[in-house]
């Protein structure tokens, strides 16, 4: 069993599942409750453009029949109306949003749909000025005829082409951004065991570290180092802190979840996994300690201390990717074929009629 479903299970039980009830179901999750904490003016910004917006299926829920999409400002400051000539292509897709890139075909997938618009018609999409706060859409874009996700088909990709913009100034729209939303390393509890032939404490960690080069995208990794060498192990995940002891080294917190596992040659041990995964999780505390084999301690076994960890407010910031080409002053923006910017890890809080 993988991580997902060992943190997923713990969150259930810690903290139930919560429902959206509303006319609109937000990407990334929990978008619907607070605000995403960062900001975007693509594509709403210039005169014409080309905007990807890749979703995971962690960020979307299960199956939805999308009517429309819409969008609301970062806070409550004054957004001015306009109209664009516009087309909207829904898709589904294979593509991570790490894997994704500034090639826009390769960020489509198949059934494809054009939802406003045709192949060759370019209507004319318009809102008004508004003022407004809170985490309602400000204005929605109809779609011709819903869309209908199967998280089953995979990932989600949206792209919004449009040309003849009325005002080109920098409308800020709510967004989620993988460097904000990366949770808390909590202050560690106890002292763990010293292993036979170590000089420190066996040390469990949790933290949320960037995977690869991708700066905005964070795994929370739960890591074991100075445990003892090849030993059998277990990984022990709590919902709560305890002092409780047991004579020989740092106090045990009550198994909520247990996972077997191995140390290596050095006695370390990781494992990690997207924030993506908790995507919909309102934040939680958990709490990690593993307990190894050492014929070398008392009853055999050895501990780590008690790690902490608390998860940000959109884990699915982890699981969105944008990509745009815009020109501030003229078309031709609206056929472009790759992006000038854009990253895994960030995008626009995206509302989805139902």
């Amino acid at each position: 069993m993988s991580i997902k479903h060992y943190l997923l299970l713990a969150a259930i039980l810690v903290l139930g599942t919560s429902a959206y009830a509303q006319a609109y179901v937000w990407s990334p999750r929990n978008t619907g409750a607070v605000a995403g904490g960062a900001s975007n003016a693509i594509p709403f910004w210039g005169t014409s453009s080309t905007y990807q917006q890749l979703h995971e299926k962690e960020t979307m829920g299960a199956v939805l029949s999308i009517k429309g999409m819409g969008f609301r400002p970062a806070n409550s400051t004054k957004v001015l109306g306009r109209s664009w000539d516009m087309r909207l292509t829904m898709s589904h897709t294979s593509v991570a949003a790490a894997a994704s890139n500034r090639t826009f075909t390769t960020n489509l997938g198949s059934t494809r749909t054009i939802v406003f618009g045709t192949a060759t018609t370019w209507p004319k999409f318009t809102w008004k000025d508004f003022t407004m706060s809170g985490t309602t859409p400000a204005f929605t874009i109809p779609f011709n005829t819903p869309f209908v996700y199967l998280s089953s088909l995979g990932n989600l990709c949206w792209e919004w082409r449009w040309k003849n913009a009325t005002l080109a100034d920098r409308p800020r729209m709510d967004a989620s951004n993988g460097l904000t939303q990366k949770g808390a390393t909590l202050a560690s509890v106890g002292t763990g065991c010293t292993a036979t032939g170590k000089t420190s404490p066996a040390t469990a960690t949790m933290a949320a570290v960037p995977f690869g080069t991708r700066a905005y995208q964070h795994n929370l990794q739960i890591a074991l180092t100075n445990g003892a060498n090849n030993a059998n192990a277990m990984l022990v995940l709590g919902a709560s802190n305890t002092t409780a002891a047991i004579g020989w080294c740092a106090p045990i917190i009550t198994p909520l979840l247990l996972m077997p596992v191995t140390t290596g040659s050095t006695g370390s041990f990781q494992l990690k996994e997207s924030l993506a995964k908790l995507s919909g999780m309102a934040p939680f505390n958990l709490y990690a300690q593993f307990g190894f084999t050492d014929t070398g301690l008392p009853a055999q076994v050895g501990l780590s201390n008690v790690a902490g960890y608390t998860t940000p407010s959109v884990p699915g910031a982890h699981g969105i990717a944008r990509w745009f080409a815009f020109n501030l002053t003229a078309n031709g923006a609206e056929l472009a074929t790759t992006g000038s910017g854009g990253q895994p890890g960030y995008g626009l809080s995206t509302a989805w009629l139902q």
